[in-house]
């Protein structure tokens, strides 16, 4: 059982790591104000350095990277350009390691719960990895387990990493105190496999809702008999992944049809439901044998406000139609801004609807220079007095980035705004319905 707790001398060492590794971030960020040396070589090594180190020590720190790859108003273009390769994709740990995980959650005759256990992981990420089982009762099942010991890891990157956010909070037009908090919560709730459980059956449950949306999205069951707090079973759905299927059958009719339900099912949860799955990125998409699309690991995920999902569904609209007075009316309706800021958030629109930059193809995007646009941008942020961030709106748009990035690699040569079209005409249809 000693395997639950890190050696202290483990975790002082991790310490002084990581208090370096932000404590360098810090460094940066002076050098960034006061425009000391080559900043672009000095950015990219950093950001190289911290992919590196984030692959290797695990943790929170993979996390953070990919959320903090998403703040261009914080963090110069290419430091966001190179956390966006950070993978949450690590090595399994040796399966004795694991295992005085389900004797404490399960007891030490845990192995009677099970008819077989497969000791090699299917797959392992940041936090935890997950094994394939049969129950007694025959079904086929796949165990999460939390690794042990990695809640003082996490707690400990997150005290680590608060510190470095402090220095950046002078340089945003939020509060990146609120936004840490945000970021530390998802986390911290990740970890418990019971909030997971509960997510998974909620949204399995809205989603049912909608006849359609039924008989095209499975979500697995989940076997609270054999599920604790660091330990989740669920089903084993069997499937290819959802980026094979759609890249072999490139144009046919059944990919282009799995693309447009993936995209519905996550749009209904982010703009009609209010609780939705956080990470929609490939390796938690498959389609099984009846080619429905099968969503795994709810451990990111998060519940927002009826007025927060009411702006940004607006907010998504006005981006649509390219419209900066309805886009700043869309944020104060959210609660982002006060309406003294109306006109400066208008202005920040107009930066963000330049067609040079604007719904552009991932193959377009990926040869354009944007140092001009974000130096225009964050000037006019800057502008922006009243801004912040309600609980809930860092994850909405995290999952909401990468649905749309994920929808557009699926569907090469077509636009943000075309994968989103028919979809937003479908719920503005309902809202109107409601309304009426």
């Amino acid at each position: 059982m000693f395997s639950r707790f890190l050696n202290p001398f483990k975790i002082a060492a991790r310490g002084v790591y990581l208090v370096e590794l932000f404590g360098h971030a810090v460094i940066l960020y002076l050098r960034y104000r006061w425009k000391i040396g080559d900043l672009d070589n000095a950015f990219r090594k950093y950001a190289e350095m911290y992919v590196k180190i984030a692959s290797r020590e695990k943790g929170a720190l993979i996390k953070l990277g990919q959320l903090a790859s998403l703040r261009v108003d914080v963090f110069p273009d290419i430091v966001s350009e190179i956390l966006a390769h950070l993978q949450d994709r690590v090595e399994p740990r040796p399966f004795s390691e694991v295992s005085d995980q389900l004797k404490h959650e399960l007891g030490f005759g845990w192995r009677k719960l099970f008819g077989s256990f497969d000791k090699d992981a299917i797959a392992a990420a940041s936090l935890g990895q997950v094994h394939r089982a049969t129950l007694i009762s025959g079904e086929e099942v796949a165990v999460k387990i939390l690794y042990p010991g990695i809640e003082k890891t996490v707690w400990l990157d997150l005290a680590c990493a608060r510190c470095a956010l402090w220095a950046f909070n002078f340089v945003t037009i939020s509060d990146l105190r609120l936004v840490f908090l945000e970021i530390k919560t998802s986390i911290l709730r990740e970890m418990n496999y019971e909030i997971e459980a509960d997510v998974a059956e909620e949204i399995a449950g809205n989603l049912s809702r909608d006849e359609k949306l039924a008989k095209k999205i499975k979500v697995p069951k989940i076997y609270r008999e054999t599920s604790r707090t660091r330990i989740l079973t669920m089903e084993f759905i069997s499937g290819a992944p959802l980026r094979e299927f759609v890249t072999s059958s490139q144009g046919s009719k059944e990919a282009k049809s799995t693309v447009f339900w993936m995209v519905r099912a996550f749009l209904h949860q982010m703009f009609v439901d209010g609780l939705f799955h956080c990470d929609p990125h490939p390796g938690n998409l498959l389609i099984d044998s009846e080619q429905r699309i099968v969503l795994l690991d709810f451990g990111m995920n998060k519940r927002i406000s009826d007025r927060l999902r009411e702006g940004l569904r607006m907010n998504v609209w006005a981006t649509m139609r390219r419209d900066p007075r309805a886009y700043a009316k869309s944020l104060e309706k959210a609660g982002m801004i006060g309406s003294k800021d109306l006109q400066a958030v208008q202005k920040v629109a107009e930066v963000m609807f330049d067609p040079e930059y604007f719904n552009l193809t991932p193959k377009e995007f990926a040869g354009l220079d944007f140092s001009r646009y974000l130096r225009r941008m964050r000037f006019e942020l800057r502008k922006v007095k009243s801004f912040v961030l309600p609980d809930g709106v860092v994850m909405w748009f995290r999952s909401f980035s990468l649905l749309l990035t994920f929808g557009a690699e699926l569907a090469p040569g077509m636009r943000p705004v075309d994968i989103l079209a028919p979809h937003m005409a479908h719920y503005l249809a309902e809202e109107a319905n409601r309304v009426t």
